[in-house]
């Protein structure tokens, strides 16, 4: 019975605490911008495979700690009118390095260690972090070709070891 009273005591003293509440005048405006397109790009003949070759452990460069970089085209088709778009390559990052995109191997072969991959920026010389926006470019409608680059690069201060680097990663674009 005092369970029952004490019920309805509380739901009484939050309904008069509710009837108390008073609508505040607006604070500000709020704006919603934005555009409907019927087109959007895509990567002609995806999934593109960029070979990045065959390495030897020895070929690291020191100074970079890089290995020779590749350069690549991605052709994108059916593209709208857009001045300043934005690339992002996404993916898993590779681990203690959260710039370079994770290296792994087919079941049942080995991985290379200590080593990720590196993306460079549309003028394949500026190194470009996963999960970050590409310099802005503009591309006109229809087909259009935006140039990359790739390598595979140490993590950390132990030397590469041997094994398949396979990447895998998403090309998302941001029209403006």
């Amino acid at each position: 019975m005092k369970r029952l009273i004490w019920i309805s005591m509380t739901a009484a003293a939050m309904s008069s605490v509710s009837s108390s509440v008073q609508a505040v005048p607006a604070v500000g405006q709020i704006d919603f911008t934005g555009e409907i397109i019927t087109a959007v790009c895509s990567i002609q003949n995806s999934p593109l495979t960029v070979d990045l070759g065959r390495h030897h452990t020895s070929q690291l460069d020191q100074t970079t700690r890089r290995f020779l970089k590749t350069n690549f085209t991605v052709t994108l088709t059916g593209c709208p009118d857009s001045n300043g778009a934005t690339m992002q390559f996404t993916g898993m990052a590779a681990q203690n390095n959260p710039q370079l995109l994770a290296v792994a191997a087919p079941p049942g072969q080995t991985v290379a260690g200590n080593v990720g991959i590196r993306l460079f920026d549309t003028n394949q010389t500026t190194p470009l972090n996963l999960n970050s926006d590409s310099t802005p470019v503009n591309l006109t409608a229809g087909n259009n070709n935006v140039d990359f680059a790739a390598a595979y690069e140490q993590i950390g201060n132990n030397p590469p070891t041997a094994g398949q680097a396979n990447g895998t990663a998403t090309l998302d674009i941001t029209y403006n």
